[in-house]
């Protein structure tokens, strides 16, 4: 009964910081990846296309999700509703959550588990740690990205996962029935498999898994550091190693394939270069992210939806900026090292942050160069560390004072690194940063007051009214940071209210963005503005000149003003930048048939269809729309089948199959007549 109410507990904060998101429409890749994507009605339509991988793409577990939601929501009107969307993603959020606090309640009891029975377990269990840590977690605005984003379902299927796995880990190591480790190990396999088929961020469990257990199995205690307290930790990983063997082997083996896959077979990353022009240069950039990251889960308040630019990238190996972060973030790998004396669990929740960064690191380079999404997953490990803090500090455990002074410690560290990341960052989004910092910093400059003074007041008179004081500012300040963090939820949450919000938000925190640029101007040509959309686009041409996607967008707010001669050129520069573009392909031969150009437009289309692998409804229209034209209507016929195939419920190609098929017939009994 006490997990059911903390579960309910965490299902209000949630409904209450994101029920704005409800009333939230499509925004960015969500068009793509849902409202536009023949796959969902395919799918829902057929069932047994779940069972071919292609149909379901490269991530087939987030799109399955996609697929529920299309069958159960319906398509009202001949348009897909967002809010049962935004509904789920919500959900699972609030599963995600219940996860974070039943792995945070294992990890904060671990001695009283393993040490007495399940009745005397409940009885002298700690709860505070492990409900603050799910709150601050759930809460946090960096997840905004995420939840409010329909295309972050990704992410929280990834980290529901991954912690189910983790779970079922901790689960496996208690256990000392064959059946019940053997179930363990197959909930830790499935799930494994199934956040990695999410997202790729979930190759890093049995690397979590193995940190964990090294940490618990290194015996430091008494130990002076040094050489001999190092050697301790390695040996307690090759403990951890040797004594689950049969376990991490087979993870690792899987981990390494999915990510050779995931890199070389699915994603272009192996084509992008090193950022900075180097691998120093390339580490050194994700040296000044990381320090970034942390200051974000400190301070989310700038928050940006895309840092093209708005973050510079190191461009010397003797940037001592970056060897600065460098050496930060090795002082805190250090502090990791000595909290595994005072508490395995601060020293792994610490831990946790790297160890789950490593996937959007750069070891193999992406187009993102960041994102706050990719803090999803890491945000477990710090919200274990402030909530751990908090507890402390709410508990007036004296006895763990140097416990809590090490949390806000870092913590306190965490910010002076982050403000000084923010000030010295260059760009035209400069000066946002540091008009956001000053409030950063006095929203922060509370709590560590409050910490300070709590810790001061802790260990001076422990026997009077110091406890008690102490106790009731740690209170206070865990409700104010809460009630701070739902606030920036909700508000952020309005960024996303539709397309045009998401990127008038996005051009005014970061007006160097070429994505935002590439919205906007899209947002205008929809809405008929097509001009008001050129001038975005070549704002943004400006900006990037090698994007080939503002090229073809321009083009073809050219030829809605039938200003087909700077349309073309537009579209012949997309390719020249990106030959295999089915969408300037196809956007070309339409061009073609505009100006009666019916050869090159066949030969451009052709070319499209193949690109696209067969899956692109738009070239199956121009395709019948250029053999209507030409009195082919056996050709045209063929071309709208095939449209139908894709998008069974679209009632364009369901009425020109009915037409072509009249004319077919017409043109059969004519020939039949002659």
């Amino acid at each position: 009964m006490r997990r059911f109410g903390v579960f309910c507990l965490l299902a209000i904060a949630i409904a209450g910081a994101y029920a704005n998101a409800l009333e939230n429409g499509f925004v960015f890749d969500d068009f793509s990846l849902v409202v536009n994507n023949a796959a969902l009605p395919r799918i829902a339509a057929d069932p047994s296309l779940v069972l071919t991988p292609k149909a379901l793409g490269y991530r087939p577990v987030r799109t399955l999700s996609y697929v529920v939601d299309y069958h159960l929501s319906g398509v009202q009107g001949g348009q897909l509703d967002a809010w049962f969307f935004h509904l789920n993603n919500i959900v699972y959020h609030w599963l995600t959550a219940c996860v974070v606090f039943l792995i945070a309640l294992r990890l904060t009891n671990i001695r009283t588990h393993v040490g007495g029975t399940q009745a005397e377990g409940e009885e002298g269990m700690r709860w505070q740690p492990a409900v603050f840590t799910a709150l601050l977690w759930a809460l946090h605005p960096l997840q905004v990205e995420t939840v409010t984003y329909i295309s972050g379902r990704r992410d929280i299927l990834t980290t529901l996962f991954f912690l189910c796995g983790f779970w079922a880990f901790l689960g496996w190591r208690e256990q000392r029935t064959v059946g019940k480790r053997i179930a363990c190990f197959l909930a830790i396999v499935l799930s494994y498999v199934l956040g990695v088929a999410s997202k790729e961020m979930a190759l890093t469990l049995p690397l979590v898994m193995l940190g964990y257990d090294g940490l618990r199995a290194s015996q430091v205690q008494g130990v002076s550091f040094g050489p001999r307290y190092m050697g301790e930790v390695v040996r307690g990983i090759g403990r951890g190693i040797g004594q689950h063997k049969f376990l991490y082997g087979p993870l690792l083996l899987l981990g390494v394939y999915f990510a050779w896959y995931a890199a070389f077979v699915i994603l272009p990353t192996w084509a992008i270069p090193w950022y900075g022009g180097g691998v120093v240069t390339n580490f050194l950039t994700v040296a000044r992210i990381w320090v970034y990251y942390l200051f974000l889960l400190c301070a989310p308040i700038h928050l940006l939806a895309d840092y093209t630019g708005a973050f510079p990238i190191t461009l010397s190996a003797f940037d001592p900026l970056s060897w600065l972060a460098v050496g930060f973030l090795l002082s805190l790998g250090l502090m990791v090292l000595v909290a595994l004396r005072f508490s395995s669990v601060v020293a792994f929740a610490l831990a946790w942050v790297a160890m789950t960064l490593l996937p959007v690191s750069h070891i193999i380079p992406h187009p993102e160069v960041m994102a706050e999404h990719y803090l999803y997953l890491p945000s477990v490990g710090f919200c274990l560390l402030v909530g751990l803090g908090f507890a402390h500090v709410t508990q007036n455990q004296t006895e763990n004072r140097w416990i809590s002074m090490l949390g806000y410690g870092t913590f306190s560290v965490l910010v002076l690194a982050g403000l000084y990341v923010a000030v010295m960052s260059y760009g035209e989004t400069t000066a946002a940063l540091k008009r956001e910092l000053a409030l950063s910093v006095y929203a922060l400059g509370f709590y560590l007051v409050v910490i300070v003074g709590g810790v001061w007041l802790t260990n001076w008179r422990r026997e009077k009214r110091g406890p008690i004081v102490f106790g009731a500012l740690g209170a206070s300040a865990l409700a104010v940071l809460l009630a701070f963090y739902t606030v920036r939820t909700v508000t952020r949450n309005r960024d996303w209210r539709d397309d045009l919000s998401f990127y008038a938000k996005m051009v005014e925190d970061n007006p160097i963005s070429c994505r935002a640029r590439l919205g906007l101007g899209y947002v205008a040509d929809r809405s008929g503005l097509a001009r008001m959309a050129i001038a975005h686009y070549r704002r943004g041409i400006r900006l990037c000149p090698g994007d080939p996607r503002l090229h073809t967008n321009v083009g073809a707010a050219y030829q809605k003003l039938k200003m087909l001669r700077p349309a073309k050129q537009a579209y012949q520069e997309a390719l020249r930048l990106q030959p295999n573009s089915s969408v300037s392909w196809n956007n070309l031969g339409f061009l073609y048939i505009e100006t009666g150009e019916f050869a090159q437009a066949h030969e451009a289309l052709q070319k499209a269809e193949q690109l696209s692998a067969g899956q692109d409804l738009a070239v199956y229209a121009n395709l019948g729309i250029m053999h209507e034209m030409q009195g082919q209507y056996a050709q045209a016929l063929a071309a709208y089948q095939k449209g139908l195939q894709l998008a069974p419920e679209a009632d364009f190609y369901r009425q020109k199959v009915e037409v072509m098929r009249e004319q077919v017939a017409q043109s059969t009994d004519s020939s039949g007549m002659r």
